[in-house]
């Protein structure tokens, strides 16, 4: 290649690298907060210490990473905005390695930067776009400073603490270390990676301690296990369908069988992807936490490390037609969600929030009903609403198991005026209050949606309808109605 050839591409990648960070920044700029962004920020603001931090988060299921970053940022500001610059700034550093330093081609490039995950997770401040900057951090360590074995080492260590699946990947790509020095080395190139086998199993112990269940969770007592989510993982991994059933399972072969054909001249890898694809199947199955879009991201970010390796070390490798193809399902979704993003609110959460502090309502007694939907709106007011469901005050949802015993008794048949009746009355003798306010979400709570009442009766409960959040949004299920409840007997 010529030294114009290589300028001329090298401008070029920039150049997209740029627009790309500045499209993918104005949507972050312009993104309304769901509720799973706001929990770990809330749970980082009202925490005086580390000891505390690690003590609030023990309900989540995550290890403390980002849990830490976000600490580490509210003890200057208690503004979440400053939560997206931290989430931009990682989104900027993955697409940097994408776009500047891999071996990728372009039309590689343009796939991944436009994956579903890759625009999600930029513009979707949670812990996942960390755990995708990790994973490719460790390829490009391993290629740009190879001696540097005990940073790749901390690099995965760091990947450990993402999340669960992050730690399910950093375990397997741990292995693949030690098979890529035992190969070049043999067994003493091994011995020598001690002190660093020593710093990633430290890391890792202590994502699993933060991990470990608390003695009183419990997540989802309703919740059925979803058969097809299991055997459709793969397919799943590129293009998200609920409900595939047989066929799932017969697209996932189909994409296993591309990526055998994809690297079938470095077999190691297929093991790298198999055993990555096993471990979120092992987790999924063993897991309470319903699995979303987001969580297949892992999967995802298992195979482009698998494909850099082998742009690494299979350099001549062409245009592979089947790996594009499926990497071009993940593209479309991508671009579709990033065209929903641009269009529509992710939900009403801020607007609701906004309104309270206008009316100058923010200081009153709040009830708030559902708890994981309207806890987001007390934390933006940094005021904490009661909830019914774990009979206590806060600005974030722990997920006990006095709650989920509240749940199986109410059935959480918000629809039922009966059910509702019940809820309020338990709520005004808990806390001996007839008049408040309530927040409820509209989605669930009494089949509000499309109603137009001013007032609602409720046995011996009359409330008083002041606004109605109810604008389209990506999160259908955050819509909100404000109450003025009164107990008139």
């Amino acid at each position: 290649m010529s030294w114009l050839e290589s300028n001329r591409r090298q401008a070029i990648d920039v150049a997209a690298y740029c627009t790309i960070v500045t499209l993918y920044g104005y949507v972050l700029y312009t993104h309304i907060f769901w509720r799973d962004e706001l929990h770990p920020f809330e749970i980082a603001r009202i925490s005086p210490g580390l000891t505390e931090l690690f003590f609030n988060s023990r309900y989540d299921g995550h290890p403390m990473l980002w849990y830490s970053i976000l600490w580490i940022v509210t003890r200057f500001t208690e503004n979440p905005a400053y939560m997206q610059v931290i989430n931009g700034l990682i989104g900027a550093g993955y697409l940097a390695i994408i776009w500047l330093a891999s071996p990728f081609r372009l039309y590689e490039k343009i796939a991944i930067s436009f994956s579903f995950y890759a625009v999600t997770f930029f513009i979707i401040s949670r812990c996942y776009g960390l755990g995708l900057l990790l994973a490719l951090l460790f390829p490009y360590v391993r290629s740009r400073w190879p001696e540097k074995k005990l940073l790749a080492w901390f690099v995965l260590g760091l990947l450990a603490n993402v999340s669960v699946m992050s730690a399910m990947l950093s375990g397997v790509l741990a292995l693949y270390f030690l098979y890529q020095i035992w190969q070049s080395k043999g067994r003493g190139g091994i011995v020598t990676q001690i002190p660093g086998m020593l710093l990633y199993g430290g890391c890792l112990l202590m994502a699993v301690i933060a991990v470990i269940p608390t003695a009183d969770f419990e997540l989802n007592p309703w919740r059925s296990r979803l058969v097809y989510e299991e055997i459709s993982t793969l397919l799943m991994t590129f293009w998200k369908v609920d409900n595939f059933g047989i066929a799932g399972l017969l697209g996932s072969g189909v994409i296993f069988a591309i990526l055998l054909h994809t690297f079938w001249q470095r077999k190691i890898l297929i093991l790298v992807i198999a055993a990555s694809v096993a471990g979120f199947m092992l987790l999924q199955t063993l897991s309470d936490w319903p699995l979303s879009d987001r969580h297949y991201g892992v999967l995802y970010a298992a195979i482009i490390v698998c494909w850099y390796f082998y742009r690494l070390q299979v350099p001549a490798a062409g245009l592979n037609i089947p790996f594009i193809t499926i990497l071009s399902l993940n593209f479309s979704q991508g671009i579709g969600m990033l065209l929903l993003m641009w269009q529509m609110p992710y939900s009403n959460i801020e607007h609701t929030a906004h309104w309270i502090k206008q009316r100058g309502l923010q200081d009153m007694y709040w009830v708030g009903i559902l708890d994981a939907h309207t806890a987001p709106v007390s934390a933006l007011l940094q005021r904490p609403f009661y909830y019914p469901e774990c009979n206590c005050k806060g600005t974030y949802v722990e997920w006990s198991k006095y709650r989920a015993a509240w749940q199986r008794a109410h059935e959480y048949s918000w629809k039922e005026e009966a059910t509702l009746e019940k809820v309020l009355r338990e709520t005004m003798d808990n806390t001996g209050r007839k008049d408040f306010y309530l927040l409820a979400n509209d989605f669930y709570f009494l089949g509000n949606k499309g109603r137009t009442e001013k007032t609602v009766h409720i046995g011996a409960f009359r409330l008083q309808v002041l606004a109605r959040f109810d604008r389209e949004s990506i999160i259908g299920d955050e819509r909100y109605v404000a109450y003025h409840v009164h107990y008139t007997p």
